[in-house]
């Protein structure tokens, strides 16, 4: 990695390329394209505006949470609390000349927004973990709401005193390899003790 890296927080597999990866280092403001064989992380392939840290924030925090889909990088940067989104090429760079368009802007309800994942028509799913909520854009009006959560309630809040050594995981039921090839489930999270 490059030693000018500050922190490396979001990861998205470029589809169709087992070569390479794209890297949100949301200090730096920036998404950097890692060659999984040469371990070379090029800390020009996007640099825009629209990744950098907001002036004043209380953590240095730019860009946070990527994923491609449909031929593009979403971001969204935290503080901002907006998404963007930029067309890529398969190699996993900018289309020459393309800039951030704005997909969502969620400052006008929440304070923050940490990592977000799309579904297969493009609709995003994000965590506001200041404001303790889940939120739905949807892609085609891109209106919002919150569906989980809220700014006084626990339903997604994050961890405590009571939870701080709970490790949390989401299983998929065994639904790509059943167990004993004959047993699967629903999905669920599972909470994990590691105190001795």
């Amino acid at each position: 990695m490059d030693k000018k890296s500050g922190f490396l927080n979001g990861v998205a597999a470029i589809p169709h390329r087992s070569d390479a990866v794209l890297v949100a280092d949301s200090a730096n403001g920036l998404v950097g394209r890692l060659d999984l064989a040469s371990g070379k992380f090029d800390t020009l392939a996007f640099v825009f505006p629209q990744m950098v840290p907001v002036k004043g924030a209380g953590l240095p925090i730019g860009v946070n949470g990527i994923q491609i889909h449909d031929g593009y990088l979403y971001f969204d940067n935290s503080f901002e609390v907006a998404v963007y989104r930029i067309p890529i090429t398969p190699a996993g760079y900018p289309v020459k000349g393309a800039k951030p368009e704005l997909f969502v802007n969620l400052s006008t309800g929440l304070t923050f927004l940490d990592d977000f994942a799309l579904d297969t028509k493009g609709n995003l799913y994000g965590a506001s973990n200041f404001d303790n909520s889940v939120v739905f854009v949807n892609d085609a009006t891109r209106k919002w709401k919150i569906v989980a959560g809220g700014v006084g309630e626990m339903t997604v809040a994050g961890r405590g005193r009571r939870d701080r050594d709970v490790v949390y995981v989401s299983t998929g039921g065994a639904l790509a390899k059943a167990v004993n090839d004959t047993k699967t489930e629903g999905a669920k999270v599972v909470a994990i003790d590691t105190r001795p």
